[in-house]
């Protein structure tokens, strides 16, 4: 379990593979977010019922993580850092990208 109260201004770690829904409801599947992505609590409330807002720090996607998940999180202490390719980079992977 979360060993702290979560925050809106600190970055969380996935510990572990972990399914983010489109609603709070937690019915439908959005994405999932994989060990190591970082991702951010979007919206705090004074009582969580079934799921919290997150946003995923790497493609700014927001979902639902359920409330029985928040133990899969771990705040982290390197925040995102999206890497920026450069040319040779993205030449090198266009072959790969078209196939």
């Amino acid at each position: 379990m979360l060993d702290h109260q979560l925050s809106n201004v600190i970055e969380y770690q996935c510990q572990d593979n972990i399914n983010i829904y489109d609603s709070s409801e937690c019915n439908l599947l959005a994405t999932q977010a994989a060990i190591g992505r970082n991702l951010q609590v979007i919206q705090l409330q004074e009582k969580f019922d079934s799921a919290i807002l997150v946003k995923l720090q790497e493609d700014d996607y927001q979902g639902w993580l359920k409330y029985t998940d928040i133990d899969k999180i771990q705040p982290t202490k390197t925040p995102f850092q999206p890497h920026i390719f450069d040319e040779t980079e993205i030449r090198e992977k266009l072959p790969e990208a078209i196939a």
